[in-house]
């Protein structure tokens, strides 16, 4: 019994494969400003958002679509999107206001 090929063995054959995007740092590029990331869905919290990006694919999801084409323009394989800050610190629900939870919702629309 032999196991199946992993997707990423094969492509890691072909070609190199970079697993970080740098969208944090890409994020920056846009300016966003404090008000930016709060939103009208925000716009009441009690802490500082402007460093927490997963909070914007909710209330700016064009410019996260707009990061997702360019990467893929520039040659990516594959993305994840929404998967949690890789860095130590808070999570997305602390940061909103009174640390209440986010139902979940699509990415894409």
């Amino acid at each position: 019994m032999t196991n199946p090929q992993h997707p990423l063995q094969k492509i890691l054959e072909n070609r190199i494969a970079i697993i970080d995007g740098a969208m944090g740092t890409t994020i920056r590029t846009y300016g966003m400003k404090e008000a930016d990331i709060r939103g009208e869905r925000f716009k009441n919290a009690t802490k500082d958002l402007l460093n927490n990006g997963d909070l914007f694919s909710l209330t700016q999801p064009e410019m996260i679509g707009d990061i997702h084409r360019r990467f893929l323009e520039a040659g990516a394989g594959s993305m994840s999107s929404r998967r949690g800050s890789a860095v130590s610190g808070p999570t997305v629900s602390a940061m909103t206001p009174a640390g209440s939870a986010l139902s979940p919702e699509p990415s894409v629309r």
